[in-house]
């Protein structure tokens, strides 16, 4: 939850200095901050296209999961994160294999 300071303050900067400044969070201490300025015109680099294309490809993935309550369960929730995020997670993430048991394996 955002404390009342914090929402007045950033309505009074926002209103005074004409978005030309924001309020920012690092921790549990607020500071005001020059706003970015952001080119509309830019261009996506080719990484930066591949990247945007995957993410959207997860994002499918987690609505698809959550759409389905089976897969659904396999995914938990925690305190920060919510079994969407998690499927986002799971996707973006290469799998990591830990153990291969290859004691049931005959030649």
């Amino acid at each position: 939850m955002i404390p009342l300071p914090y929402l007045i303050l950033q309505m009074v900067s926002a209103a005074m200095l004409g978005k030309k400044m924001i309020l920012k969070k690092r921790g549990k201490t607020y500071f005001l901050a020059q706003s970015p300025c952001i080119n509309k015109n830019r261009k996506p680099t080719m990484a930066q296209e591949k990247h945007m294309n995957k993410f959207s490809a997860a994002v499918s993935y987690a609505k698809e999961v959550i759409a389905d309550p089976e897969s659904k369960n396999r995914y938990r929730a925690t305190k920060n994160r919510s079994k969407f995020n998690n499927a986002v997670r799971d996707y973006m993430r290469r799998p990591e294999v830990r153990e291969i048991d290859a004691s049931a394996y005959n030649d």
